[in-house]
């Protein structure tokens, strides 16, 4: 009698682990993989902000551009009115630092040319987008006993400089011509805090990754991470920061040097026909991409759609898997 309820309570047991594994395989779409595709969206529809995300804590953070502040590292020539160009001075730092919104303030601490000694020259000026650039205009600032008035232009990782000043009660002015090349740029240092991927607007980077495209529609039907075929992201000098001027027929937009992943950009696209924008000018690609992360892991991304319910462009919603092996 023992031995029958024995063997009773055993095919029960047996019956319950049958089942049991048959519901796991059911949850998990079929029992082909045990991955989660997870949702999000992100509200990238600042111009002048990147939004980063991390696969690995599912977080996000907003952190703005900068244009124009940083370190740069040139060339002066001096001038003085009514005696010509007065020779050139090489290799120095002017630092440009923002203040707030599109104020602006410069220091060229190593002014020392001939009898010229010890001037320090500072300033502050606005930045406005304009056709090709940046322009840097300032009104006329004293700084103890130097007048000094600048302007001039940003223009990728190129500052040009005019600076006029009058030191102490000289009759004359000293014109300062600055050209420099941006060696370290201001603003938020990535290497602070952990992202995968960046949105802005349309535009996508990573976080020296590299993407490829599957050319499948479906994100459970990538099985495998492929080998190879990855491509890394490229410098761009045409990341819109600014689209105040943007009217016609002489629109003036600001760009900034940035970088980006042409492979994942093409999961979003924008064009600039028609304008102003409509729907058309917002296309996807419904593609499914794998990313290659810095740690050497992957993850696989599909984005879903460019809008949110108000149908404001800019709120990205991607479906991903990580890691992805």
């Amino acid at each position: 009698m023992k031995k029958n309820y024995y063997l009773l309570a055993m095919l029960l047991v047996s019956s319950l682990t049958f089942f049991s594994a048959c519901s796991d395989d059911d949850d998990n779409g079929g029992g082909d993989t045990d991955e989660t595709v997870k949702s999000v969206t992100l509200d990238a529809t600042a111009y002048d902000k990147w939004m980063y995300f991390s696969f690995k804590d599912g977080k996000s953070v907003a952190h703005e551009i900068e244009p124009a502040a940083g370190t740069y590292k040139g060339d002066i020539s001096l001038d003085v009115t009514g005696m010509g160009n007065m020779g050139t001075v090489s290799d120095l730092n002017l630092v440009v630092t923002r203040l707030e919104g599109d104020s602006l303030t410069f220091a060229l601490d190593e002014f020392d040319f001939s009898q010229y000694k010890d001037i320090a020259l500072k300033a502050g000026f606005n930045i406005a987008s304009d056709t090709i650039g940046w322009t840097l205009t300032g009104g006329t600032v004293t700084a103890g006993n130097i007048v000094i008035t600048p302007k001039g232009n940003v223009n990728g990782d190129s500052i040009n400089l005019i600076i006029t000043t009058r030191p102490g009660s000289m009759p004359m002015d000293l014109i300062v011509t600055y050209k420099g090349k941006l060696e370290t740029r201001g603003g938020i240092d990535e290497t602070s805090f952990d992202w995968d991927i960046a949105l802005h607007r349309y535009d996508v980077k990573t976080n020296d990754g590299s993407a490829l495209d599957t050319k499948e529609t479906d994100i459970t039907k990538v099985t495998t991470v492929p080998a190879s075929g990855y491509v890394a992201d490229v410098r761009t000098d045409s990341l819109m920061l600014n689209t105040n001027g943007m009217q016609l027929p002489t629109p003036k937009i600001g760009y900034t040097p940035s970088y980006w992943n042409e492979v994942l950009n093409k999961g979003i696209e924008f064009s600039s026909v028609p304008m102003p924008p409509t729907a058309a000018n917002w296309s996807m690609s419904n593609m499914v991409y794998v990313i290659k992360l810095k740690s050497g892991e992957y993850a696989k991304i599909k984005f879903t759609d460019y809008s949110n319910d108000a149908d404001v462009k800019g709120h990205i919603s991607f479906d991903y898997v990580y890691p992805f092996k």
